[in-house]
């Protein structure tokens, strides 16, 4: 379901800006784009693929620049838990490594289902992100979620830098 949100402004710096719902949008709306079935995507002549190759180029160049590859995913475990169980920030971790091994000799059996981008190009994938490009630990991600913490404190996201140590429990620090 998609909501259509108005935002109104103010003369005043001291007023917040009100955002109001207007209501569910409904699919027949032509300005709206519903992602879950109410807009026709395939031959839309109103849509257009921003990167004709769903910007493989700009990720592979953005990494071989940077030497950062985003990760979309953390595990987020209640400190209370890692409290009273310690050990299981670094059996979580485990886990998902031996999971990514299967998933990766499955990948290699069906081909394209893993890859990063659509197609069957392992090997450029490989040239381009490595063996494994679904990276995991923090000897893998660290100076990624460095840069991450860089990038929120530039956009006013965080107030105060955070490190590492502050953030993973300590069992994880060293995978």
């Amino acid at each position: 379901m998609a909501l259509r949100l108005t935002m109104a402004f103010s003369d005043n710096p001291r007023v917040q800006p009100l955002i109001r719902s207007e209501g569910r949008v409904t699919a027949g709306d032509p300005t709206v784009i519903d992602r879950y079935g109410g807009t026709p995507v395939h031959g839309n002549p109103r849509l257009r693929k921003l990167l004709e190759d769903n910007g493989k180029g700009v990720v592979y160049e953005y990494y071989r620049k940077t030497g950062f590859f985003h990760c979309n995913h953390n595990v987020i475990v209640q400190n209370r838990i890692l409290q009273d169980h310690p050990w299981v920030a670094l059996e979580l971790y485990n886990a998902f490594q031996q999971s990514k091994a299967v998933a990766y000799e499955r990948a290699r059996r069906s081909q394209s289902a893993y890859l990063y981008f659509p197609g069957q190009d392992f090997q450029a994938q490989a040239a381009n992100l490595g063996d494994d490009p679904y990276p995991i630990g923090l000897r893998a991600m660290g100076k990624n979620i460095e840069r991450a913490i860089q990038g929120s404190l530039e956009h006013g996201l965080l107030t105060k830098p955070l490190r590492l140590e502050d953030i993973y429990f300590r069992t994880t620090l060293k995978t």
